[in-house]
């Protein structure tokens, strides 16, 4: 049955655009939900910008500052991330680098792991490092292999080999430490440590890719930190 214009008008009216080119009846329901979904999605993504902010005001005064990216791409078959993040301590970036660059900043780790283990080597290139999490980190072990040391660019490169994120479907996980100048400082009394993950998760396999995670890394930059300040 045709309706009559006023009708037609009636329902134009009760009918309202909302993104993607999608149209619905508005009623108090709905129209309630819709603006709490989007209330929850701005909630959310401010959580996520602040965190940097939070693990920055947590740090102990006169000792570090933080910045954090996140990047990830994915072709047909495989995924790419990359997160890093840095921190300025106050000591000259040769000292921070004594640290960073040798494999004293694994009794360093040591304060929040199980265990970590020299397999091979004695720091340099080719060394082989096995790193056991605490029960209920999410993954139980792995084992690295330094891969790449520059220490005139001052930096240091890291890969799984064994266990960890290889048994979740990541084909490649890279940590990257390097210590530089700080840009804002003349004095050479501070650098800035950044550090860098990178990763290649399998397409079949990307739910996972939740396990890439900068938060350790952070979690050791503040201790070595503390270390480096109060050696000072």
């Amino acid at each position: 049955m045709k309706k009559n214009p006023k009708e037609r008008m009636k329902h134009r009216k009760q009918e309202k655009h909302v993104p993607n080119n999608m149209c619905f009846k508005l009623t108090p329901v709905t129209h309630n939900m819709w603006f709490v979904v989007k209330f929850y999605s701005l909630k959310i993504y401010a959580m996520g910008k602040s965190f940097a902010y939070l693990l920055y005001m947590h740090a102990p005064p006169n000792l570090l500052s933080y910045t954090q990216q996140m990047n990830h791409s994915r072709t047909p078959n495989t995924m790419f991330g990359t997160l890093s993040e840095e921190v300025e301590v106050k000591v000259s970036a040769d000292k921070a680098w004594d640290l960073y660059g040798s494999i004293k900043v694994g009794e360093i780790a040591k304060q929040i792991l199980d265990n970590l283990e020299v397999i091979e080597g004695d720091g340099g290139i080719g060394t082989i490092i096995k790193v056991t999490f605490k029960p209920g980190s999410g993954i139980s072990y792995y084992k690295e292999k330094y891969t790449m040391i520059d220490n005139e660019k001052k930096v240091r490169e890291a890969e799984i080999i064994e266990g960890g994120h290889l048994d979740f479907g990541f084909t490649l996980y890279r940590v990257r430490i390097q210590v530089n100048d700080n840009p804002n400082d003349d004095t050479g009394s501070s650098c800035v440590v950044k550090t860098t993950i990178e990763y290649e998760l399998k397409e079949e396999a990307k739910d996972n890719a939740k396990l890439a995670t900068i938060e350790p890394f952070v979690v050791l930059m503040k201790l070595a930190n503390e270390h480096l300040l109060s050696s000072n």
